[in-house]
């Protein structure tokens, strides 16, 4: 699965010799447009990107989990920096503006996501600039 394919792209460019004069990666964890609610009918073209609804809120919340525990171990394994772009922009999903949602930033949080329901918006790519900025400046 994507898993497996990120941590071939890792491998690929972490391969000894492959870069003579090494090679410097920084990767982000994934993130997802419901600000932990699991509301994927949250972004009004949710039916027409292909996002299914969830049946089981609990089962994406597992997954999203579970991948960013791999691309965190991956991360270390490969001695590679990765920006938690999921931290960064829960709160700036389609439920930015639910106090009940796990991730409410306040009234004012702008939306990081576009009406594609994944892709950032102008917003969010600046916040996704400023994140990816910060690791490779540290």
């Amino acid at each position: 699965g994507f898993v497996a394919r990120m941590r071939a792209a890792l491998d690929w460019l972490k391969s000894p010799g492959r870069f003579p004069n090494g090679v410097f990666v920084v990767f982000a964890n994934m993130y997802e447009f419901t600000d932990g609610t699991a509301d994927v009918s949250s972004c009004p073209a949710s039916d027409l990107a292909g996002i299914d609804d969830w049946t089981d809120p609990s089962n994406l919340e597992a997954m999203v989990i579970w991948a960013n525990e791999q691309y965190m171990q991956m991360a270390v394994e490969t001695d590679t920096d990765m920006v938690f772009m999921l931290e960064g922009f829960c709160g700036h999903g389609f439920e930015r503006d639910n106090p009940a949602s796990p991730c409410y930033r306040g009234p004012d949080a702008d939306a990081y996501f576009d009406l594609t329901c994944v892709h950032p918006s102008p917003a969010g790519h600046r916040a996704l600039a400023d994140l990816f900025l910060a690791v490779i400046t540290e």
